[in-house]
Order: C-alpha cells, then sequence, then structure tokens
C-alpha cells in the first residue's frame, strides 16, 4: 500500500497495519471509519450464519466495540461486505 501510493505522487497518507481486535489508536480519534471485507474474514470460520459460533460472535463483537471506541460522537461507520444472506 505504501509502494503504490508513493507512486501516485500520495505522501500525505499514513499507513498503519493494526490487528483490528485491538486498534492502537485513541478514543474518539475518527470520523469515519471504512472496513471492507474486513468482518467477512471473522466469519469464515463461523459454521451456521444465522447462528455463529460463541468464538465469531466475541471476534465481531470486539472489533465493533473497537470501532466505536476510535469514532468520535457524530462519527460514521461504514461496512462493505462480500457476505451473501
Amino acid at each position: 500500500m505504501r509502494d503504490r501510493l508513493a507512486a501516485q505522487g500520495t505522501n500525505d497518507v499514513e499507513v498503519v497495519v493494526a490487528d483490528m481486535l485491538d486498534l492502537p489508536f485513541e478514543p474518539e480519534s475518527f470520523d469515519l471509519v471504512i472496513e471492507k471485507g474486513t468482518m467477512d474474514v471473522l466469519f469464515v470460520d463461523s459454521g451456521d450464519p444465522w447462528n455463529p459460533n460463541p468464538t465469531t460472535v466475541n471476534n465481531v463483537m470486539k472489533m465493533l466495540e473497537g470501532i466505536h471506541r476510535v469514532l468520535k460522537p457524530e462519527g460514521v461507520f461504514v461496512s462493505i461486505t462480500f457476505g451473501q444472506v
């Protein structure tokens, strides 16, 4: 990602590699959080999509709680999924 941005002449973007279940940002840091397919990864081994296993539920909740923590009070969370129901 860094190389692609640099090749485009974009040098004012900080790329951070982090654990989606333990976001390394201060509370209320962002106006907008976008996840694209990240949550889908948590559901890969969940079994029944209508009754996911407890580990999947815990990980999804941990991810959402982290997103809520880093969003500003009027912040927006956008989730783009490939899941089919």
